[in-house]
């Protein structure tokens, strides 16, 4: 077991001078940020500041168990709201929100950080229109785990755009949970399961319960929620939650659950379920939506076989279950997203090459989008090519396009297709192939993110980027040889951090 290191100060609070100083434009002199380019801390005292009458004292600094998360906690002689200050960026000092309420007793965990780095940070406090700034203190990072895969920087936006991406990470070595910067660091990391080297046996893959699909924040923001699925249909796949400090501090567990979930605002898990119907002597394995609310009660809301036509004259792979006598993997729904202002889930569906609209409250299937169905026309080529991800964008959707492996030539893709749900035509306006021809055969996904770039995670070839509209790289990180991405998913910033 390590020790985490502390740093115990007892600092006097000043009161700067310009009431606008947390405030300022970042780069400018009133940020107090003297770093220079060498991106070292600037560990100077706010300038222009006169001691009063107030103390911060017992400010404490401690890494957690993830070695680049501190907490911070400290007190104040009255009651007022704080928040913590970080310089040790190139570009700005940065601040994390302001605390709701004001009170005495103080904490914070910091996130955000780089593993082996050293930062300064320092205390602000409100006190009416004054901002009173304590001395700065030195914060030294930790190492992740030495078996967590090594990151390739392609392209890195500015230390200025703020960015994380959450994605867990599956090799021989081992499974993590991993929040990568927009500089292309790894800033939080867990270890889920690792191959001990000093073991007798052959490294293979990790357990399935360490088979983890997708990793979200909790809409609380207490840390990040991860599943796994189940080994047959009546184990549960869990869905646990994981704490910025590395503390598992929830889970529950969803019977026949399998590879994707979402989450709604008042915590309410939404994932996809197994089914098995047997079919003139043949046992099919289908696809459900199963809906578990925070008090736990647990709900069928949806099934494939209710939708779909079942074709009999196809054989389809008895490789996906390996339990429950091997059903053949007939409608192998992938992923599972949710629109809050249409309160509807959307599925991909590869036995039909296909999209399905589901009503979040009835379950009621709205639309089929599949060059099978006749619910759009479609125009041009095949649109939709065993899908592993769908987004709601403006005026359509976004899809990653696995595509057959079995095919030559089928490159994976992103695409943005516009839908008119009143002339029920649809059409591809953009896509993202990638500068050669990707082939993904174990899940990816693409992502929309704020400024209308397209993020995608290339899964098993190790490869995550964002694209402009131009199809132009602004991020790129990649892994080495044995490690993948699984589903990746990007925030704009992630509770505790300073921005």
């Amino acid at each position: 077991m390590s020790c985490a290191r502390t740093a115990v100060v007892l600092l006097t609070l000043t009161a700067c001078s310009s009431p606008t100083y947390d405030k300022a434009t970042p780069g400018s002199a009133s940020t107090q940020d003297s770093s220079d380019d060498s991106g070292a801390p600037d560990e100077a005292e706010p300038p222009d500041c006169a001691e009063v009458d107030v103390r911060v004292t017992d400010l404490r600094t401690t890494l957690t168990g993830v070695p680049t998360v501190a907490r911070i906690r400290w007190t104040t002689s009255t009651p007022m709201r704080s928040r913590v200050v970080v310089h040790g960026w190139q570009d700005e000092a940065r601040r994390t929100d302001l605390e709701a309420t004001a009170r005495t007793v103080h904490e914070h965990i910091l996130t955000g950080l780089h593993q082996h780095a050293i930062y300064s940070i320092h205390v602000e406090v409100e006190d009416g229109d004054s901002t009173l700034c304590s001395a700065t203190q030195e914060l030294e990072t930790g190492s992740l785990s030495s078996s967590l895969p090594a990151l390739t920087v392609g392209v890195a936006h500015p230390p200025g755009k703020l960015g994380y991406t959450v994605v867990p990470i599956v090799s021989e070595r081992g499974t993590y949970l991993t929040v990568i910067d927009n500089q292309g660091e790894y800033v939080w990391a867990r270890v889920l399961w690792e191959h001990d080297p000093s073991a007798p046996e052959i490294i293979g893959p990790a357990p399935p319960s360490y088979l983890v699909f997708r990793s979200l924040v909790a809409p609380d923001g207490s840390g990040i929620m991860v599943n796994t699925q189940a080994a047959r249909l009546t184990d549960p796949a869990d869905v646990f939650t994981i704490d910025w400090t590395g503390e598992e501090i929830a889970r529950v567990g969803i019977i026949g659950g399998h590879t994707d979930f979402v989450v709604l605002a008042d915590g309410t898990i939404a994932m996809l379920g197994w089914t098995i119907r047997s079919f003139g002597g043949r046992s099919l394995l289908g696809d459900t939506i199963i809906v578990r609310t925070p008090d736990g009660d647990t709900r069928l809301l949806w099934d494939a076989f209710d939708v779909l036509d079942v074709d009999l004259s196809r054989a389809y792979s008895r490789d996906f279950l390996m339990s429950d006598g091997r059903p053949e993997d007939w409608s192998h729904v992938n992923s599972i997203s949710y629109d809050a202002d249409q309160d509807a889930f959307y599925v991909t569906i590869t036995v039909n090459n296909g999209v399905a609209r589901i009503d979040a409250q009835t379950g009621e299937t709205t639309w089929v989008l599949s060059q099978d169905t006749d619910d759009f026309t479609a125009r041009g080529e095949r649109l939709i090519h065993a899908p592993h991800s769908v987004q709601t964008i403006d005026d359509g959707l976004l899809v990653f396009n696995r595509g057959n492996p079995t095919d030559s030539g089928a490159c994976s893709r992103a695409a943005e297709l516009r839908l008119d749900e009143t002339a029920r035509t649809v059409e591809e306006m953009w896509r993202w192939e990638g500068d050669s021809c990707r082939q993904v055969s174990f899940l990816g996904n693409s992502q929309r993110v704020a400024d209308g770039n397209t993020m995608t995670s290339w899964s098993h070839l190790g490869l995550m980027d964002e694209v402009n509209e131009d199809g132009v790289p602004v991020w790129q990180v990649s892994l080495g040889l044995g490690a993948a991405f699984t589903y990746a998913h990007r925030v704009d910033t992630v509770p505790g951090a300073a921005r």
